[in-house]
């Protein structure tokens, strides 16, 4: 755990559990740690306020900084029908800014086994990819845009409970005299898919089950026996693409970042020797920073299911060049020799869409702006 820390707390029995557990680390391993958390206040409910500053007083005694959040939304929330996923880019933005201001690098939040499960069946209903329906892990990149040029900001969120399962949080708390809050729209299910997914896992299929044999594939047993076995064959692939990725920035691969744009040249034995998914997923990560694309991070399945069958079926007779778009980002495609040549640019510019650029610019400001995903910009 790094000497300086921002704890996302809900003030929910894994939060508070969570706080607590760092305070005592802290306090017998790790004097000169310095904990921070943050509470967001979504304004659902309307003892959400008063709640978040008990949240607060109570850390504050364990020595954990506290500070609280309230999101802006542009319409009622009760009115928004896709709430769960504003209210989540809302969220890590601030988190991505407090981290910044708090001089730290790690977000650390509650999820458990329960939320891995209910992460599995969301992903699976949405049609995801296998490396989607990995789920949570235990340390992941937070899905945000950088906010300064000049260094390594990237932000990482860590997942100390996600092996323990909700049940083994709760008795935690109790047997610690942790107290806790309770959210009680987190049983609404008609108001995310999420709360209607632990219905069904926790309540449901239990009582469903004599009735109904055929649930026996999404009791809690099967979910964790399937997200496991999805887990170690995706880290599987994960080791060959580092292990391709070597061999091709081993041979000819150039990063012109003045141009905006990535060449290299893969023996055609190489290419035709790899998996598709391995590729596809080496290919994500090398077009990542010339995308445009403000949903970069969420578009990973239309290079799986589109790009590359495409791609491999040209490799079966590569007489002339390929030329794909996709996130934004151009492919141009050319056989040449023993080898397959790759120039990766940026998509041109299109004719029937303006995008119109506001900066607000005041004494004193210093701020780095991201101009379309690419350039770095800054106004004083």
């Amino acid at each position: 755990i790094p000497d300086r820390v921002l704890l996302a707390l809900s003030g929910g029995a894994d939060s508070m559990c969570l706080a607590y557990l760092l305070a005592q680390y802290k306090k017998q391993s790790r004097l000169l740690m310095l904990i921070s958390a943050i509470t967001i206040d979504h304004g659902f409910r309307q003892e959400s306020a008063a709640e978040a500053k008990k949240v607060g007083d109570i850390v504050l005694l364990w020595g954990i900084q506290h500070h609280v959040e309230k999101l802006r939304y542009l319409r009622d929330v009760h009115s928004i029908t896709n709430f769960e996923e504003i209210a989540r880019d809302l969220r890590y933005n601030v988190f991505r800014k407090k981290c910044a201001d708090y001089g730290t690098n790690a977000l650390l939040v509650a999820h458990n086994k329960d939320d891995q499960l209910e992460t599995f069946l969301q992903r699976l209903q949405m049609n995801s990819t296998l490396f989607g329906l990995v789920g949570l892990r235990e340390r992941s990149p937070l899905p945000t845009r950088d906010i300064s040029p000049l260094k390594d900001e990237k932000v990482y969120i860590y997942r100390p409970l996600l092996h323990y399962k909700k049940a083994e949080i709760f008795q935690t708390c109790k047997s610690l005299g942790v107290p806790w809050f309770e959210d009680h729209s987190n049983q609404d299910i008609h108001l995310t898919k999420r709360n209607l997914l632990r219905y069904i896992i926790n309540e449901y299929v239990p009582q469903a089950l004599d009735a109904r044999p055929e649930l026996t594939c999404i009791t809690r047993k099967s979910l964790t026996a399937t997200t496991q076995e999805i887990e170690s064959f995706v880290h599987g692939l994960e080791i060959q693409k580092l292990c391709f990725d070597l061999r091709v920035k081993s041979h000819q691969f150039q990063f012109d970042k003045v141009k905006a744009e990535v060449k290299f040249s893969i023996p055609f034995h190489e290419i035709m020797g790899v998996q598709q998914l391995v590729f596809s997923r080496w290919l994500y990560e090398t077009i990542y920073p010339l995308s445009s694309s403000k949903n970069f991070h969420w578009s990973y399945a239309k290079l799986e299911r589109q790009a590359i069958p495409r791609l491999w079926t040209w490799l079966q007779n590569p007489q002339n060049r390929l030329t794909m778009t996709y996130l934004n980002v151009k492919l141009d495609i050319n056989p040449e020799g023993q080898d397959v040549n790759f120039l990766v640019s940026r998509q041109a510019p299109q004719r029937d869409v303006v995008h119109n650029y506001f900066v607000s610019v005041v004494p004193g400001d210093c701020m780095w702006h991201l101009f379309d995903r690419l350039w770095w910009l800054k106004f004083e």
